[in-house]
């Protein structure tokens, strides 16, 4: 894929540079030169541009860098609403892709709103506050008001023998994934220490690929019968994760079945029906690392912005880190094209999985908090 693609015009990229020093006087200088020149574009060759460049916003706004660079565009709209000096819905463009390729805090967001709220036309700018307040938005799915009476440390077969059926849990385990929603770029920077939302996901997929194996051998010491049903249980759960798009958890439940305690048992899965075997086989095919998930890239990328889906953050992780390899800047704090087509490409979908959020899911609390428990638990 070339420049092409993404509407980026090398010549724009390249005699637009900021320098490598920053100025004595002035520590944003650099980046006070780029963001005027990303705010001033014009043609639509250039908006795309833009639009691309943001997706970096994470690495080219440090967190040190956010108290002047919000103080520059409070005064590039204080100027802007007097002599018209620079044009508003590029600044809005601008605060909007912030909010949403930024590394931002709580804190941030509130001095965002305060800037916003001493705009002239408020009119202009609701878009802007709503996707704002979005972002503040982020909480537990499940505050219980009671006590639980079944946890999985105390009854580690009770998702199987109660009356929670394979669509009621996979409700519960694809709204324990709604985090996906907060989502942002920068929670994939560093390898060993993932951003909030995304150290979330991962806990609750490790967490439940750990159960479904330890689930899957308790039922095993009690029969054969019991070992089958519970593996039998476990996919059509997948399938019907699947049917919600939810991959991330599709994942967890097919690294559980491939832990090597439970693989080796072949009498379980050679005794599994027809439609359970072919769950299984399309799990295999889609998280198959051989051919480096090509199944689940190609399935992601054609339904990203068209369906609501949940996709798999180890796939979402190693595509980011991946990209990472190449450099952001290359000689004189040139912007690297490749690392930005790249960006494009990871977060772009990002953006468009995130454009499709699910309905309201009706999960029983019940099985809401007994998955979410298995977090905070050692069942290993």
């Amino acid at each position: 894929q070339d420049s092409k693609d993404v509407g980026i015009n090398s010549n724009f990229h390249a005699d637009r540079s900021i320098t490598a020093t920053k100025h004595k006087t002035d520590p944003i200088a650099p980046l006070r030169r780029l963001i005027l020149q990303l705010i001033n574009f014009k043609s639509e060759e250039e908006r795309h541009t833009f639009k691309a460049i943001t997706y970096l916003l994470h690495e080219i706004i440090t967190p040190e860098d956010e108290p002047q660079c919000l103080a520059m565009i409070d005064q590039l709209f204080q100027d802007s609403e007097t002599d018209r000096s620079h044009s508003i819905p590029n600044l809005i463009f601008f605060m909007s892709s912030w909010v949403s390729y930024g590394r931002i805090s709580v804190n941030l967001l509130i001095d965002m709103k305060k800037v916003i709220k001493k705009r002239r036309n408020q009119n202009d700018y609701q878009d802007l506050l709503a996707q704002i307040d979005r972002a503040m938005q982020y909480s537990s799915p499940v505050i219980p008001q009671w006590a639980p009476l079944i946890i999985p440390k105390e009854n580690m077969l009770a998702w199987m023998n109660k009356d929670w059926s394979a669509t009621k849990i996979g409700a519960a385990l694809t709204e324990m994934c709604l985090t996906f929603y907060q989502l942002r770029a920068w929670e994939f920077i560093d390898e060993a220490n993932f951003g909030p939302h995304a150290r979330l996901l991962n806990n609750r997929c490790t967490a439940l690929t750990h159960f479904v194996a330890t689930s899957i051998l308790a039922a095993a010491t009690i029969s054969e019968k019991s070992a089958r049903k519970s593996t039998v249980k476990w996919l059509d759960i997948a399938d019907n994760l699947s049917s919600r798009n939810n991959f991330h958890m599709m994942f967890a439940i097919q690294n559980g079945l491939q832990i090597n305690a439970v693989e080796r048992l072949k009498w379980l899965f050679e005794a599994l029906p027809s439609k359970s075997k072919k769950v299984k086989e399309r799990l295999d095919s889609l998280f198959n690392v051989l051919d480096k998930m090509k199944l689940l890239t190609d399935t992601t990328e054609q339904l990203a912005g068209k369906v609501c889906m949940i996709p798999c953050i180890y796939w979402l992780h190693s595509k980011a880190l991946l990209s990472r390899e190449a450099p952001l800047f290359l000689k004189k704090r040139l912007i690297n094209l490749q690392r930005v087509i790249s960006a494009n490409n990871i977060f772009g979908n990002l953006i468009k999985m995130q454009s499709m959020p699910y309905e309201k899911i009706l999960a029983p609390e019940e099985i809401r908090w007994y998955f979410i428990r298995l977090e905070n638990e050692n069942l290993k």
